[in-house]
């Protein structure tokens, strides 16, 4: 088989799919057929130029190779002579609309519909196949319908007036966002670069700040910062933001960062706020399965000097860890093992909190074996805990939660009495 062959029979093979669709058919030496759209102005006497119905690509064709041309109307040639053949009646107009739909000529079965209902302007059929549904008595356009139910437009789609508004709000505060994303950024360049009046001049207007729509750019580009110093300056400015999500940032900044200083200076602004939610949050936090996330909590809560804290404080006082440990390998011990928190290995990245105690053992052994591992339990006393609740009720019963337990009783018992007393 030719080249040219093997080609044509590809191309034979792949339009036999097209269906009913109507055009021309060239019929080739061997039976083969091929279908298409027959293009006059690229033919010659010695070449036919065929489009074929898949892939609209164009097929040379030898006119040597043909036995038969056979030429036939398209559906829009076969519409204009069929049309004369019709009145205008609403009969007549919804045959035409029927025989388009299904020859796909949409533009000319719109025509006819829209005649159909200019004679009958309550033709179910027509106002259907146009879109309209009935609605209150009238035929109506979709979006006629959902104008009368009192929805408005808004970015190609309808919503509710008050949809309208809090989608706008939110694009204007993108907006603002965005812009405030560049402001922080040159800022805070100009505050870290070499120019000292420049330098200066970058963390006035980084202070001055006052728009809550700047928190998310100053937490982006000053929070990850290593400089200390520039962290501290983000809380002093987070203070000053009248917005929930300063107030989340600021709880958040306290336990996860790992500069004491950092985490101060977000107590103090939170301090600075005065937001009822602040301890709620706190004391929400004190329930975490992380011990130095508890302690961080607690420390937070004894500067903040609210007392509605202490009962969640007590039973914080003392905690319990899982942990899974290493325990050394021994031939035999004296003695026994008791395993105990040497230190905390902080694990603190973006929007997450982990910390991992350090588990130690104390035994002598005599002989070497295999290390063995397992999950233990630690009893933690914090420390922090604790001083938050002698800074709060200025008692001390130690790590003894019975003690402060008994003590909170009476308070509460003696607070009774004021209340029953005239």
């Amino acid at each position: 088989m030719s080249s040219f062959s093997k080609i044509l029979a590809a191309l034979v093979a792949s339009a036999a799919w097209a269906g009913n669709l109507q055009a021309d058919t060239v019929k080739l030496e061997g039976g083969r057929v091929i279908r298409g759209q027959i293009v006059d102005e690229k033919s010659t006497d010695r070449t036919l130029v065929i489009k074929l119905l898949v892939g609209k690509a164009e097929v040379t064709i030898e006119r040597g190779q043909i036995q038969e041309i056979i030429r036939e109307k398209i559906p829009a040639e076969q519409y204009e002579e069929l049309k004369a053949q019709y009145g205008d009646t609403i009969e007549d107009h919804w045959k035409l609309a029927m025989w388009c739909e299904t020859n796909k000529l949409p533009k000319q079965r719109k025509y006819h519909l829209e005649k159909v209902i200019e004679l009958d302007p309550d033709h179910a059929g027509a106002r259907e196949k146009l879109g309209f549904v009935r609605y209150d008595g009238k035929w109506l356009t979709i979006n006629e319908v959902k104008e009368a139910k009192g929805l408005v437009r808004y970015n190609g789609r309808y919503v509710t007036p008050q949809e309208k508004e809090i989608l706008e709000q939110k694009r204007r505060q993108e907006s603002e966002e965005k812009e405030w994303h560049a402001r922080v950024k040159m800022w805070k360049g100009w505050m870290t670069g070499n120019d000292q009046a420049k330098a200066r001049l970058g963390e006035e207007r980084l202070r001055a700040i006052d728009d809550p729509n700047a928190l998310e750019a100053l937490v982006a580009h000053l929070g990850k910062e290593n400089l200390e110093s520039i962290r501290v300056m983000m809380c002093e400015i987070l203070a000053n933001l009248n917005c929930e999500q300063a107030t989340t940032e600021l709880v958040k900044r306290c336990i996860i960062d790992v500069s004491h200083t950092v985490r101060s200076a977000a107590i103090d602004g939170l301090a600075q706020r005065e937001d009822p939610q602040t301890v709620r949050t706190l004391v929400g936090i004190l329930k975490s399965e992380h011990n130095l996330v508890i302690r961080r909590a607690g420390e937070a809560l004894g500067t903040l000097g609210d007392q509605t804290a202490v009962p969640a404080l007590i039973d914080v006082l003392v905690t319990k860890h899982k942990q899974v440990v290493t325990r050394p390998g021994a031939g035999s011990f004296l003695g026994t093992q008791n395993p105990g928190i040497v230190d905390y290995e902080p694990v603190v990245a973006p929007g997450v909190v982990a910390f991992r105690p350090v588990i130690g053992y104390q035994a002598q052994v005599i002989g070497f074996s295999a290390p063995s591992q397992e999950v233990v339990t630690v009893p933690v006393e914090n420390e922090e805990v604790r001083d938050a609740l002698v800074q709060l009720t200025e008692e001390d019963f130690g790590f003894n939660q019975a003690a402060w337990r008994k003590w909170l009783a009476n308070q509460n018992k003696k607070e009774e009495v004021k209340i029953r007393k005239p």
